[in-house]
């Protein structure tokens, strides 16, 4: 990862993690036969990508509610990402233990968005 100047978001663990995630997502989706299925493959990426870029939005908001509000989003996002994982795994298009992995990361991170969302209200 690279070095940037930390802003508000940056230095969140729940952020890097979701940025790794992200990565991971693509790198995931790529390699597996999702990548061949378009509007299923967008959906997933958009849903990762989604988990950051609330992440981020929320916390250079200067208010706490704002802030709640972007990572209930985000924390949504999380959701729909690993029920999209779920559904690929159910037909067929991806390897099972590597979206198991995937997952639980994700589950881990919806926890860690949950904390954070009860420490803003």
């Amino acid at each position: 990862m690279q070095n940037h100047a930390h802003s508000k978001f940056e230095g969140l663990i729940v952020w890097q993690r979701a940025r790794k995630l992200a990565a991971d997502v693509y790198r995931f989706v790529k390699d597996s036969s999702i990548a061949n299925d378009f509007p299923f493959r967008d959906q997933i990426q958009r849903a990762a990508i989604s988990i950051t870029a609330n992440i981020a939005e929320g916390a250079e908001r200067d208010n706490r509610n704002e802030y709640a509000y972007f990572l209930r989003i985000a924390k949504a996002s999380a959701g729909e990402l690993r029920s999209h994982l779920i559904l690929a795994c159910d037909i067929g298009l991806c390897p099972t233990p590597a979206a198991l992995r995937l997952q639980d990361e994700i589950s881990q991170i919806g926890r860690m968005l949950g904390a954070l969302i009860q420490r803003q209200t």
